[in-house]
């Protein structure tokens, strides 16, 4: 009877109390007892991690949803609580936190565009200098201007993506 929700355990228990009421009621009386302290004990450990594995719902939100749904809407709040806590915690997922993560993500990608667009800036300074530096090696000034205009190539390409970025 475990499968009926709700009223299921009881119902399951009532072959065991009418067994026992026939033997004495006291029996009766202990028969409750043990299927009242089972029923909350099931309740209590079993369910939130079974609604866990099969729901995926944290065991936190199942009892919460229970108690507030219960409480809130009575009976029908039992019966709907956990697949309306299912339901809240996809959206959740699925909306909120991916808007989160993509929003985190193009922040990354403009840093790191960002620090590309430096050190490009730095290669191009290097690369104007040594043409300067009697002490740098020398470079035959053919392949120092190939060697800007890539630099400068790829830091317009940086600022293009950068822009491009920046625009929805």
């Amino acid at each position: 009877m475990e499968m009926v929700p709700i009223f299921g355990p009881a119902l399951g228990a009532v072959p065991a109390f009418l067994v026992a009421l026939s033997i004495s009621p006291t029996k009766a009386v202990w028969v409750v007892i043990a299927t009242a302290m089972i029923q909350m004990l099931e309740n209590t450990f079993l369910v939130p991690r079974i609604m866990k594995n099969s729901l995926g719902v944290n065991p936190i939100i199942v009892l919460l949803s229970l108690i507030a749904f219960t409480s809130v809407f009575g009976f029908m709040g039992a019966l709907l609580a956990l697949p309306l806590a299912a339901i809240v915690q996809l959206f959740i997922s699925r909306v909120v936190l991916t808007a989160a993560e993509a929003s985190r993500q193009a922040q990354n990608k403009e840093a790191v565009i960002q620090s590309l667009l430096g050190e490009s800036e730095n290669l191009k300074r290097a690369i104007a200098e040594t043409s300067r530096d009697p002490d740098a090696p020398n470079l035959p000034e053919a392949d120092r201007l190939e060697l800007y205009a890539l630099a400068d190539e790829i830091n317009q390409l940086l600022g293009q993506m950068k822009k491009d970025g920046e625009t929805p």
